[in-house]
């Protein structure tokens, strides 16, 4: 099932294939995605039982790498002064390429958090010399994933993305791709948040019915896309 918020225009976001690394991102959107913004449409009970299903981050990507999974990231530019970030040149695989390990400190110098990005060679030099470096770094917003039967399992997007139209780049770009891998028809059981996105891009509803998962009844719907009638201008 999945749930992502009603876009309202287009979202500067990249739409890449998903990979390991992804994992715990990518279920990191889904717990609040489920927990925030399904609570227009469902309770705290019934959203306590869907985000009870993320299950292991082994079994996540599992999950996640046995169908065509593609992901939604937007670029951040940071600049880090090396009284808050202490900036490291590394190699970061594949290929030996040079990377900046960025640890955040607070004011006792206990870390925060730590990020890795791969840096133009301006940016390496600077962490060598311990002054200010600037990296690109890569933040996951959104996915969708879809079976080679054509069903479209999860489509889901971080709240603080929701109506910036990147469920919509999410799911134009899983039907473009199902449909070079030679799908004849997209089906999906769309949450009440997320039927909206669909029908923008041709989705009809073949029916609604509720489901039981985990104690909880929710209301969903059956929906299908015939992929010899879509085109972009569906959204």
């Amino acid at each position: 099932m999945s749930a992502s918020a009603q876009p309202a225009a287009a979202a500067p976001v990249r739409i890449r294939p998903y990979s390991s690394a992804d994992a715990a991102a990518t279920r990191d959107v889904f717990s609040r995605a489920v927990k925030i913004t399904a609570a227009s449409h469902y309770t705290t009970e019934q959203r306590a039982a869907w985000a009870a299903g993320s299950g292991s981050l082994n079994r996540w990507n599992a999950d996640r790498s046995a169908h065509h999974t593609l992901v939604a990231v937007e670029m951040l530019a940071e600049s880090h002064d090396d009284r808050a970030v202490v900036s490291v040149a590394i190699d970061a695989s594949p290929g030996g390429q040079k990377g900046l390990m960025a640890v955040r400190t607070d004011p006792e110098g206990e870390v925060q958090s730590s990020r890795m990005a791969v840096a133009a060679p301006d940016a390496r030099r600077d962490a060598d010399h311990g002054t200010k470096a600037q990296a690109a770094t890569e933040h996951i917003v959104g996915y969708v994933d879809f079976r080679d039967s054509g069903y479209i399992d999860h489509l889901f997007v971080a709240p603080n993305r929701g109506r910036q139209g990147v469920a919509s780049q999410l799911l134009t770009a899983a039907i473009a791709r199902a449909r070079d891998h030679g799908a004849v028809e997209l089906t999906s059981h769309a949450s009440l948040v997320a039927i909206p996105v669909f029908e923008r891009q041709g989705f009809t509803v073949v029916h609604r019915e509720q489901v039981l998962l985990r104690g909880q009844s929710f209301d969903r719907a059956l929906m299908r896309l015939a992929l010899d009638d879509w085109t972009t201008d569906a959204e």
